[in-house]
């Protein structure tokens, strides 16, 4: 049942599926799909802004740290978003801490849960952004 809902969650956010997204910890470099001029202080703003992100330190320009709530409860995933104005990439890390005990702790794949959310509410994805073709 897990597996199903983790694959509903990839598909809408274009997110790959990929055998260890149950594990605690998640790392992918993301193509900003809307890109535009100054699209890291657009993504700093969306997350600051966003109702599941508490944002815990930033790194100069370069890095972001939060914490995010997949879920109802206020248990939280860590992430960190690294941006490479350059390439118009970010890395994302995200770790779930603590153990997996069900009701009373993050669920297994929390982490990847997040990752989902993330992309679709920063505008990040796996594809090609806009204006760039693709390759049949």
């Amino acid at each position: 049942m897990a597996w199903l809902s983790l694959r509903h969650r990839a598909r809408t956010s274009g997110i790959t599926l990929i055998p260890d997204a149950l594990a605690a910890h998640q790392t992918r470099q993301l193509r900003v799909l809307r890109p535009s001029v100054g699209w890291p202080d657009r993504i700093r703003t969306d997350l600051k802004s966003s109702g599941r992100a508490s944002v815990t330190a930033e790194k100069g320009r370069e890095e972001i740290w939060f914490r995010w709530r997949p879920g109802r409860r206020s248990r939280t995933v860590w992430g960190s978003i690294a941006f490479d104005e350059g390439a118009g990439t970010v890395r994302l890390d995200l770790r779930a801490s603590g153990v997996y005990t069900g009701s009373s702790g993050l669920r297994r794949g929390a982490s990847f849960v997040t990752l989902c959310q993330v992309a679709g509410e920063l505008g990040l994805g796996e594809g090609e952004g806009e204006g760039e073709a693709r390759l049949s």
